[in-house]
């Protein structure tokens, strides 16, 4: 596998809840490492007020992965793409605790 260079992506969702939402569940926040620290992944997920906080972050130190890496790599990627796939869960009404990574 051939990325031709390092690769880092971070995307930040700020979501605002209307009035009288509130959080009920929120993805688990993880941070995974690629063996020889070669890539890194950290996923968090926070409420501050009426504010929500997706945060996603992923860095490729490696450009040329071998063969017999691919499988890390494959597993690597597999679970971001779990974490991402994570939901929060709102409710509209009374107030609620947050719980993080209740499914």
């Amino acid at each position: 596998m051939d990325f031709a260079d390092a690769l880092k992506s971070v995307y930040i969702l700020n979501l605002t809840l209307p009035e009288g939402y509130t959080v009920l569940e929120l993805p688990k926040s993880i941070t995974l490492n690629m063996p020889r620290d070669t890539g890194q992944f950290r996923h968090l997920a926070q409420v501050e007020g009426n504010t929500l906080q997706l945060t996603s972050q992923m860095m490729i130190r490696k450009p040329r992965f071998e063969p017999h890496e691919y499988k890390n790599l494959r597993e690597f990627f597999d679970r971001i793409v779990a974490a991402h796939a994570e939901q929060v869960v709102l409710k509209c009404g009374t107030t609620a605790v947050v719980k993080e990574g209740v499914k």
